[in-house]
């Protein structure tokens, strides 16, 4: 019982000596407040900066699409194209001329 006493002793006097920890201490409420209004402040200039940006990005969207499509042809248009110039090949061979000595 006596050893346990001693080492109960010996780890309060060690946990005495350390640092206690700000968190721990008696806080100034003026301080606290001032370090909340500065964070607060800071968060609503970056989102402020944020929704500038976003903004900015989503203009530079939607000119990019307006510019991509002003030359893009649709599935569709690609389609006729391409069926109208098989088309055309095929009926450019049918019409030249035949060999008879390649027959």
């Amino acid at each position: 019982m006596q050893e346990m006493f001693t080492s109960v002793v010996k780890r309060a006097e060690f946990l005495i000596k350390l640092r206690v920890p700000e968190m721990f201490l008696a806080r100034d409420q003026s301080k606290e407040k001032e370090a909340l209004n500065s964070i607060k402040e800071s968060m609503a200039r970056a989102m402020s900066l944020n929704k500038n940006q976003d903004n900015g990005l989503k203009d530079k969207m939607k000119s990019w699409r307006a510019k991509a499509n002003i030359g893009a042809k649709s599935y569709n248009d690609k389609k006729k194209d391409a069926f109208e110039t098989a088309v055309t090949s095929i009926l450019s061979y049918l019409q030249a001329p035949v060999d008879l000595a390649k027959v």
